[in-house]
């Protein structure tokens, strides 16, 4: 299993939440986790409330049971980013160059010159049989 990137640590688990102190902003939906005996336990963050400078209040989908045996300062971790997965779904940027194609004919060839808008000019030429 992956545990992600360290983010910060929890200060205290109530009964349905989790206050964490962060270095990165969490947001609904992030995939978070800690350290228990050498296993992973995880959550989805439900809810998340920010309650101070880089001080949150976590709600997970499901609280897992083994939560509650975490102790303050228990590091945390993020292995799923939401923000990121949502930025990865949007359109990437697209840059459009207008071209002009000329394509020609000399003896036993074809020529293929290509010219950007800012240009910059390109030609192949194909031999012919």
């Amino acid at each position: 299993k992956f545990i992600g990137l360290p983010v910060g640590e929890v200060l205290k688990v109530g009964k349905d939440f989790l206050d964490v102190e962060v270095s990165e902003t969490l947001t609904n939906g992030d995939g978070l986790n800690v350290m228990i005996k050498r296993e992973i336990v995880g959550f989805r963050a439900n809810t998340v409330e920010k309650t101070g400078e880089n001080r949150y209040r976590v709600w997970p989908n499901e609280m897992p049971a083994d939560l509650h045996k975490v102790r303050p300062h228990q590091p945390l971790n993020r292995n799923l980013d939401h923000n990121w997965q949502q930025a990865l779904l949007k359109t990437s940027s697209e840059r459009r160059i207008a071209v002009d194609i000329e394509l020609s004919g000399w003896q036993e060839q074809l020529v293929l010159t290509m010219t950007s808008e800012e240009g910059v000019s390109v030609t192949h030429t194909l031999d012919g049989e």
